[in-house]
Formats: structure tokens, sequence, C-alpha cells
């Protein structure tokens, strides 16, 4: 947890090491720590709750938030063939959002609205996320995560992708960092997702609150859009 650059294997050995130089016996079983590891954090959980720690909250950006940058990433998937346990998960939505609470958002998005599918390109060159996309018939089942955090890079909130980098999953995380006063909604494709978010608080009025964010692109992103429109008006394009 303090290095979160080692792995478990690797901080193991280097428990060994250390055994052999103060010359101890034995060697720790893998298996064995790895669940006494779990189960410490786990009450370690249940401890921080009783205190009211929440640690997915930056103490700098409180209490208001000046951004929140949303963006996905697809590689970190799970293939539907894993192994997975029937037992009720520990940290259930603590962090990542749960499963069932984005599919009904997403669904009462698409069926609210009715936007034609298509990729928000920007610049010309760099895609990122679709409106509607179905969900993917190969063989994983999470695509990846779609994660919130603040400009110290804090992580605030997560859900798993289950239909790629469509618009209702940033718009599903705005929704629940609205409760927070945020100035800047950051994305990769503001400028695509925010005639996106216009477009659906017309027909989802509850949803109008999340216009007073305002929409921040990165700098990567404004430069190649910078770089389209000046070739646009130099007459090459």
């Amino acid at each position: 947890m303090a290095a979160p650059g080692i792995s478990s294997q690797a901080f193991l050995r280097m428990l060994d090491q250390r055994t052999v130089r103060f010359g101890r016996n034995g060697n720790i079983t893998a298996d064995s720590f790895r669940k006494s590891f779990l189960e410490w954090e786990a009450v370690r959980f249940e401890v921080d709750k009783l205190c009211q720690e929440d640690h997915f909250n930056c103490p700098a950006c409180s209490p208001d938030m000046l951004a929140v940058s949303v963006d996905g990433n697809r590689k970190h998937y799970r293939f539907k063939s894993a192994a997975r346990s029937e037992e009720k998960a520990i940290f259930d939505g603590v962090f990542i959002t749960n499963d069932d609470d984005v599919a009904r958002f997403v669904d009462y998005v698409h069926t609210s609205t009715s936007h034609v599918s298509g990729r928000g390109v920007c610049g010309g060159q760099w895609s990122a996320a679709h409106e509607t996309s179905q969900k993917s018939s190969g063989k994983t089942d999470e695509e990846g995560l779609e994660l919130a955090v603040c400009r110290h890079g804090v992580l605030l909130r997560a859900l798993n992708m289950f239909r790629g980098e469509i618009f209702a999953y940033p718009l599903y995380l705005q929704k629940q960092m609205a409760c927070k006063p945020v100035t800047f909604f950051a994305m990769d494709v503001a400028c695509k997702y925010w005639p996106y978010l216009q477009r659906v608080t017309e027909k989802c009025p509850e949803l109008q609150d999340l216009l007073n964010m305002r929409p921040f692109l990165s700098v990567f992103h404004a430069k190649a859009h910078d770089f389209k429109c000046e070739v646009k008006w130099s007459g090459a394009y």
C-alpha cells in the first residue's frame, strides 16, 4: 500500500530476505499473506467508516472544487471467462459505482433522447467517446474503467464500462460530482460532449444543474483543435 509499484510477490521476497538477514527460518506463504492482508483491509475499512473517514475526497479541493477531470481507460478490462465469487463484495459501491445503477441511468438517457451513433472526434484526428454504442460481443465483460479525478490527481469516483467510452458514462460521473460546487468539467472531447449534454438536458430537465459547470478541454486536444481551425482558415483544408 505504501509503494504501489511493488507487487505483493516482490514484497514477500523482500520480507524473506529480511528473514534470512536476521537469522530467522521459514518463508511466508503467499496465499496466507494475501488472505490476511485482505481481511486486515476489510477491518480497517469498517473502522474508517465508524470514524467517518472519506478516502475519495481531496482535502485541498474542499469544499469548493475548481476542476474535475473524467476519462476512460480501456486497459482495465475483464474477460467473461474470469472466475467470480458469489459472495457480496466488501467494497461494493465504495469507489466503483454499482453496475446496475449505471445501467439504469444509461438506459434512461438513451430512451429519453434520440441521438445518432458516432464518435467524438477532436482536431480531425483524435477520437475518444461515442454517443451510443452496443455492448461488446467479444470475450470481455467489463471493457474498462471511467474515472473522475480532481486536479491534484485524487481519485473521486469510477464506473465499469460495458459499452466502450460512451458519453452517458462521463454524464453519470458528472451527475455524481454535482453534489460538490465544481467550476470546470474537463474532458479530452469536451467540445463534443458539451453539445451532447445540452441536448440531453432538454429531454431530462432534472440534469439542468450540470450546465452550471464550465467545459474544459485538455491542452493536447485544444492544440489539435486550434491547428485544424488554422488549416481551415488558411484554405489548405
